[in-house]
């Protein structure tokens, strides 16, 4: 028994069944706060993983851009066999990087990135034909071809960079 002076004595009793609920809610507590942190710490690896996956995008969509502008700037010139596989090398990489984003997204079950994916699943189908039908007379790009192409590779940009910012704030 306490006294607390001006409360008056308190009687305290703790029974082992008392100990026991309170080391049980202790152990819930803990574990709960184990599991949430657990789910926390997998969420943000699921997201570096997709922000890498984005970057990596950005990466082949600039291999493409510098491909372009080193091979296909000369007017009048046919493309050669070794530039067009370059490109279409570079093409298929880029496309596969989306594939990958794209993948990840799904395995995440990030709803909220859907319209963002669609987007940019949409900008690489635009770029896509700009690329590869000057190729199929074999001429060089003239100077709106490549406008335009640069203007599809910007779009496609906007639209990863979009995704990724989506994707770090997404709840």
């Amino acid at each position: 028994m306490a006294d607390f002076s001006s409360w008056g004595p308190i009687e305290l009793r703790v029974t082992l069944g008392d100990i026991v609920t309170a080391f049980a809610a202790l152990m819930a507590a803990w574990w709960v706060g184990h599991i949430i942190q657990r789910r926390i710490g997998n969420e943000r690896a699921t997201k570096d993983l997709i922000a890498s996956l984005c970057r990596e995008s950005l990466a082949t969509l600039n291999l493409l851009s510098d491909s372009i502008e080193v091979h296909c700037q000369v007017q009048g010139r046919l493309i050669e066999e070794s530039v067009r596989r370059r490109l279409m090398r570079d093409l298929a990489i880029f496309s596969n990087s989306v594939l990958s984003i794209e993948v990840a997204i799904a395995e995440a079950k990030f709803q909220s990135c859907s319209d963002f994916m669609e987007a940019l699943k949409s900008a690489r189908e635009d770029l896509r034909p700009q690329v590869t039908d000057p190729m199929v007379a074999t001429r060089a790009f003239d100077d709106s071809q490549l406008r335009s192409i640069q203007g599809s590779i910007l779009k496609t940009r906007h639209a990863i960079v979009k995704l990724e910012i989506n994707i770090m704030n997404a709840q």
